[in-house]
Formats: structure tokens, sequence, C-alpha cells
């Protein structure tokens, strides 16, 4: 249950990184729309 837990917790922080990684690549474009 809890390596669940971080596997979730490790793939949303990834998922935010990865869009802010790509806002400052590509300017203001809102990938998330």
């Amino acid at each position: 249950n809890l390596e669940f837990r971080r596997e979730e917790a490790g793939a949303a922080v990834a998922a935010e990184s990865f869009y802010w990684y790509m806002d400052k690549l590509c300017g203001p474009m809102d990938l998330r729309a």
C-alpha cells in the first residue's frame, strides 16, 4: 500500500515537472488545457 502511494506521488511530481519544463520551453502556452 505504501509502495503504491509512493509510486503515485512520484508520477504526480513527474507530471508537474514535465508540464513546468514544457511551459518554460514553449512559453505561455498551457498544455494542460
